[in-house]
């Protein structure tokens, strides 16, 4: 069975707001398969907050490349914001 990336995306969102950042990471790597641009920096924006949260120093500069890339992805960060303590 091969999954959309919208699928991946949505249980990769999940698994940072369950602080379950391992398999967010693998969720949302196979998200990044998409080509909707908005979906990507969506995608590169939560990616990047697993990363941080696990310990990898990379989630942060890729939490600011999706907010630069795209507005819709600069909105979800300040959802996340509250939700999710970075």
């Amino acid at each position: 069975m091969t999954l959309t990336p919208a699928l991946p995306l949505t249980a990769g969102q999940s698994a940072v707001l369950l602080e379950d950042y391992t398999r967010a990471k693998d969720f949302l790597t196979r998200a990044c398969q998409t080509e909707n641009q908005n979906a990507e920096a969506v995608v590169k924006l939560q990616l990047g907050i697993a990363l941080q949260k696990s310990g990898d120093l990379r989630g942060s500069a890729l939490q600011e490349s999706a907010c630069r890339a795209n507005p819709k992805a600069e909105r979800e960060y300040a959802i996340i914001k509250e939700l999710v303590e970075l």
